[in-house]
């Protein structure tokens, strides 16, 4: 791989899964220094969360033992506040920095109802202050980290495009999500600054360690489910449902696969397009997936039946309740469009290996 000339950036979510593993990698290559926006949590500062979170993504792709370059600036923020809440010295110190792009990444994965207007304030408004400081600091480039699921309700083939704001979301993450590609794609026209769009699908742990990393709003839920099921005298019955299409197809797509997928535009300048996905370009269907997951898990009473097909009982809607962030992905079939070269794909053998490492995780309680 050809690797861009050294460049400085700016980093938000880096204490987070997907932005860890990208300053993570960044750093590794000696790209260029990483500014990361930071805050405090608890009795943590924001400059120790952040490196803790660069130690788990050593020890998910299995190399704790090397010595990242010292190339990395923790600023104190808050997305919430104007201009991200840098200070005007701390506005000052990056335009002097030469920083060239702004890596958006932080977001509230929250998909409740009752949480969605805390949900709106980081990813929507946090996006608006992200963007007023990338402008301030002089960036030549704003990447914005969406989802693939920016989609909602929509099946069939997903292009890459805006997707309408009329259209029918599963919760408010993505309507949130949606909302913030819109206020992107005009503020960037009216200020003249380049913009990219990146949506991964549902990311897993590094394909190398299959380790058990990552937001558990997402396979882990699944899993979870599972194993209370299997455990839950309440749910002892003969035979249970979830409302899910087996044939559908479920994208998931390891977290070095992504960081690979972001570094290669980045090296190429960005392509001709303002859209892509990051996914999986081949995908096991859900009922390949659920398989899976009862034979490791040692559960099998529980049915895939197409949504609108039965009428759940209390027991059924308790369980549903439980991967309710992930039932709108197993119950719409849809494909993803993907430009990007080369497609990635997981076969039963990974994901049979991201779900030992799953279940291991959730017993062992860390």
């Amino acid at each position: 791989m050809v690797i861009a000339p050294s460049s400085n950036i700016f980093v938000t979510g880096a204490t987070g899964f997907l932005g860890s593993h990208f300053a993570r990698e960044w750093l590794r290559d000696g790209r260029g220094h990483v500014f990361a926006l930071v805050r405090g949590k608890g009795s943590l500062t924001g400059a120790s969360r952040f490196a803790a979170a660069l130690d788990a993504a050593q020890r998910a792709n299995g190399t704790s033992d090397e010595v990242l370059p010292q190339t990395v600036t923790p600023m104190d923020g808050d997305l919430t506040r104007p201009l991200a809440g840098i200070t005007p010295e701390g506005v000052t110190q990056l335009r002097h920095a030469g920083v060239e792009t702004f890596w958006h990444f932080a977001a509230d994965l929250r998909y409740d109802e009752r949480d969605y207007e805390a949900v709106k304030r980081t990813n929507v408004e946090g996006t608006r202050q992200s963007l007023a400081l990338a402008a301030a600091i002089g960036v030549k480039r704003f990447i914005y980290v969406s989802t693939a699921y920016v989609c909602g309700r929509q099946s069939g083939l997903i292009e890459e495009r805006l997707v309408p704001l009329d259209h029918e979301f599963s919760n408010g993450y993505e309507a949130s999500k949606a909302e913030a590609e819109h206020l992107l794609v005009a503020e960037c026209e009216h200020l003249q600054m380049p913009l990219t769009i990146l949506r991964p699908s549902i990311v897993l742990g590094p394909r190398s360690t299959k380790s058990a990393c990552g937001s558990d709003a997402g396979l882990f839920s699944l899993i979870r489910a599972a194993m209370w099921v299997r455990s839950s005298p309440s749910a002892q019955t003969a035979s249970l449902r979830i409302p899910a299409c087996p044939d559908a197809e479920i994208n998931f797509i390891p977290v070095d696969c992504v960081v690979t997928d972001m570094l290669a535009l980045a090296d190429s300048g960005w392509g001709d397009r303002q859209i892509y996905h990051l996914t999986s370009g081949t995908c096991l269907s859900v009922e390949q997936c659920w398989h899976v997951i009862s034979d490791l898990v040692g559960m099998h009473h529980i049915a895939l039946r197409p949504p609108d097909s039965f009428e759940p009982t209390n027991v059924e809607r308790l369980i549903a309740r439980r991967i309710g962030f992930f039932l709108s992905y197993i119950n719409l079939d849809r494909t993803f469009q993907r430009t990007l070269s080369p497609a990635w794909g997981l076969n039963a053998d990974d994901f049979s290996g991201y779900v030992r490492k799953g279940i291991e995780r959730i017993q062992s309680g860390s």
